[in-house]
């Protein structure tokens, strides 16, 4: 007698595999768009940056200043890589680098941000922008700062950090005077955010 347990079996994981199978794929190309999208937002990013800090050079190098942000970008996305961050969070902090110093040191705003790129990636770039000189002494304003990335996420804080590293390497070379006072304020911001461990492994 034929066995018609078998058969239904048989169809049952037919289906089943080819179930999976567009699953898989569905997974698959929603993670490819998904990373067009982040590529995407990052070319839109430098973009921004570019045209932002055009006519900006680094203060003792004469470098076009948008190189800082990108190579922060570069250390950001080589320390997030090697400890494991997913892909979509290194893209999205990738971009949030780029763009940190466009609010503080250009005409660009807050709102500019927000409008182009949301509210994920403006809310990083709030963190990282420093209190105006209105607010204070230099003393005081580093405290205000201190306190807001304090309170930052992880990955904002990282960021911070290596901007902090990336700036070190200049002022040490070419303002000695300077670097004393950069020391110190670097500890301190270091310890409220808790990354110097970063600092000890990258500095």
């Amino acid at each position: 007698m034929f066995n018609h347990s078998f058969i239904k079996y048989f169809f049952f994981q037919v289906i089943l595999y080819f179930s999976e199978l567009v699953i898989f794929y569905s997974l698959y190309f929603a993670f490819d768009n998904l990373y067009i999208a982040n590529e995407n937002m990052i070319i839109k990013a430098l973009q921004f940056a570019q045209e932002m800090h055009k006519g900006q050079v680094r203060k003792y190098t004469g470098e076009d200043y948008v190189d800082h942000p990108v190579a922060v970008a570069d250390l950001v996305e080589l320390y997030l890589d090697e400890k494991g961050y997913s892909d979509e969070e290194i893209m999205s902090a990738i971009v949030v680098a780029i763009l940190h110093d466009t609010v503080e040191d250009t005409p660009a705003t807050l709102e500019d941000i927000e409008t182009i790129f949301g509210e994920e990636v403006v809310k990083g770039v709030w963190f990282l922008t420093k209190v105006p000189n209105y607010v204070g002494n230099r003393a005081t304003r580093k405290k205000m700062c201190e306190a807001r990335l304090a309170e930052a996420p992880e990955v904002i804080r990282i960021i911070k950090t290596f901007d902090m590293i990336h700036n070190h390497y200049s002022i040490e070379e070419h303002d000695p005077k300077f670097f004393e006072t950069f020391q110190k304020e670097t500890k301190s911001l270091l310890k409220a955010m808790k990354t110097e461990y970063i600092w000890e492994e990258k500095a």
